[in-house]
């Protein structure tokens, strides 16, 4: 990305995490080979599709340990958890292999437990793919699997559903019971970038949100689920993530800083690579240190929202004590404008990453920069976008307008106790005596 460029000297954040050590690691992972595998899943079976994923498998520490399952109504091991596997003979022998037979999960959960337990590196990581549904939900060893796995310091499981054909709802249940979690993956040449990603994360060799520092460091509360941006994932607050934001599509990195509250985030693309800002970098370089400069100030917040393929960034201004402002920078051609909107105090700003033409999540904001509201924008087309009197303004397709936000819930606030001045009180508790004795001294 801009490792190394204009662009580095200027983001708010290290572009390389402090700590280049990683944690060793045990990998197993358990690869789905049944007969569905060897249909094809294009100009390829899915098998081979999934083998050109994730070979060569370049990633790998000489101290990490790797093993290897395939399972359909069995488990095989044909690669022991090993340290410096022979990766290349693997790769010969896993393409003679015809996928065949049905599904079952437990098998190879068993194996790998088994595999795992004994070794002593740092981090421990199962990966199951599968495209398919169980055939062996009822088989009451399953309760013994629980027991097993769930004991102190367990493995750490990812399951990968690939496809129509997974059983996602299923395989989330199978998960809860190991302490693992779920992802649907839509094709199998993501494979081996998903688990490349996934070894990063255990290991530490990843920008994590201890490596970003914020710039005004303040807390808000807002809803702790898990929002979903178009085809971005965003982690909630205390989530420990490599990425704040990526592209499940393809898996393509988006840094972003998701630090304290919704009405500061710096998101920055990794698309920002050359040829895109080869000519504009001087320009780019110079719009950034503005922002740098805007982010310090105790009295303005940002969002900044990244158009694929470098055709638009668009940024949302936020200035506290004066009325709501809507900064939009479009950028054509290396140029720069800055159409500057006024929004009318009571209506919400709203904020989305319109990727694509239809429709994509949107977000309204209050002024203290909670989220109140998740509805749907319609993004406009790109003639209409090429219009001359298009003015960056965005219709709603679905939801409503926030017209009288004090009939909404309010987060709570955390209880701030004022100092009550100590001369006056006093004064006041002096006066009430002497009145008091005074009393006394008639009524006797």
């Amino acid at each position: 990305g801009y490792a190394g460029s204009l662009l580095e000297k200027m983001l708010p954040l290290w572009v390389y995490p402090k700590n280049q050590k990683k944690k060793s690691l045990a990998l197993v992972l358990c690869l789905d080979h049944s007969g569905s595998m060897g249909e094809s899943g294009g100009t390829i079976t899915k098998w081979e599709e999934a083998l050109q994923s994730l070979f060569p498998i370049d990633w790998l520490k000489p101290e990490d340990w790797m093993g290897l399952i395939l399972f359909s109504q069995s488990a095989k091991v044909v690669l022991p958890l090993q340290q410096r596997p022979p990766l290349t003979s693997l790769v010969f022998q896993l393409r003679k292999m015809e996928p065949q037979g049905g599904t079952k999960l437990l098998p190879p959960l068993w194996k790998a437990w088994k595999m795992i337990h004994p070794i002593g590196a740092q981090k421990k990581l199962v990966i199951l793919v599968t495209d398919g549904k169980n055939q062996d939900r009822q088989d009451p060893k399953w309760k013994d699997l629980f027991q097993k796995w769930n004991q102190k310091k367990p493995p750490h499981l990812l399951v990968l559903g690939v496809g129509k054909e997974a059983d996602i709802q299923y395989l989330k249940k199978i998960a809860q019971n190991l302490h693992g979690r779920v992802e649907k993956l839509h094709s199998l040449s993501f494979l081996g970038k998903k688990i490349q990603r996934e070894v990063q994360k255990a290991t530490g060799g990843a920008i994590k949100e201890s490596h970003i520092t914020a710039a005004t460091p303040r807390r808000a509360s807002y809803p702790r689920f898990q929002l979903s941006l178009g085809k971005y994932y965003l982690t909630s607050l205390k989530k420990r993530a490599s990425l704040m934001l990526e592209d499940p599509s393809n898996h393509a990195p988006v840094l972003a800083f998701w630090p304290y509250h919704l009405g500061q985030v710096y998101a920055f693309t990794s698309a920002l690579t050359p040829p895109w800002y080869q000519d504009r970098s001087e320009k780019i370089a110079s719009f950034f240190e503005w922002l740098h400069e805007i982010s310090h100030k105790k009295e303005s917040s940002f969002i900044i929202h990244y158009l694929k393929e470098g055709k638009k960034i668009r940024i949302q201004a936020f200035k506290k004590g004066e009325p709501w402002w809507g900064l939009h920078l479009t950028i054509r051609s290396g140029d720069f404008s800055f159409p500057l909107e006024e929004i009318k105090p009571g209506v919400y700003q709203t904020s989305s990453i319109p990727l694509k033409e239809g429709i994509h999540p949107l977000m309204i904001l209050h002024k203290k920069n909670t989220l109140l509201y998740l509805s749907q924008i319609r993004v406009p087309s790109q003639e209409e976008m090429d219009h001359p009197n298009y003015t960056l303004l965005y219709s709603l397709s679905q939801g409503r307008i926030l017209e009288n936000p004090e009939d909404l819930p309010k987060p709570k606030k955390d209880f701030q106790g004022k100092a009550i001045p100590l001369a006056p009180l006093a004064c006041i508790l002096c006066i009430i005596w002497i009145f008091f004795i005074e009393l006394m001294r008639k009524w006797r």
